[in-house]
Formats: structure tokens, sequence, C-alpha cells
């Protein structure tokens, strides 16, 4: 399946909708965090409908954080599933990354 990003922005937060696998081909995820960094809004990162993630998306994944948390805007994931979870888990990025269940739990929490 080819990597898609669909982007939205939803009561005053980005959301980066990911569909496929976050590979080597999801060069769209970087500029499209670029380019909703430089918003300054919070950004949600929706990972529901990402079904595998290799290393060369892990340190996509990595560099968008940074590239968040250096401009000041909070980044959060949402909707792993189980394989991609345990990705984050073997990688210890889940002691880094917020992950959260829900879009709606990552909006309840930007706001507070």
């Amino acid at each position: 399946m080819a990597f898609e990003v669909h982007v939205d922005e939803e009561n005053d937060v980005i959301v980066l909708h990911l569909h496929g696998a976050l590979d080597h081909e999801a060069t769209e995820f970087p500029s499209e965090v670029r380019r909703a960094v430089l918003t300054g809004k919070p950004l949600v990162v929706d990972l529901s409908a990402i079904a595998s993630v290799q290393s060369m998306g892990i340190g996509m994944l990595v560099e968008g954080f940074k590239a968040a948390k250096e401009s000041g805007r909070r980044m959060v994931f949402v909707g792993a599933r189980p394989q991609v979870r345990a990705v984050l888990n073997h990688t210890k990025l889940d002691t880094i990354f917020e992950l959260i269940d829900s879009i709606d739990e990552a909006f309840d929490l930007l706001r507070r």
C-alpha cells in the first residue's frame, strides 16, 4: 500500500492522518510536518491507518518530533495499532512520544 498523508485542522490543532507503510517511500511526511510546525499550532499524528513501520519511518517520526519540539510545538501520536506500538515500545520511543488512544483524547490533552 502506498503511503499517503492527509492534513486537517480541527479544534485549532493540525492533524496529520497517515495511511500505508511508514518506510522509505513516506517522503511526504517530513515536508508535511515542517509545514505544520510553521502554523504555530499543536500537532496530532494519526497512526491508526499505518500497517507497518520500517527503520526509515522510525527516523522520520523522530525527526518530526524533534522539529516540533525545537519549534516549541507539541506533537502527540494517536491510534497506533498493536504492531506499530510494539515497534515504538521496542525502540523505547514510547517513553519519549506521547501515545494516545484516540484523536478526541488528544484534543482533550492539548486543551489542558
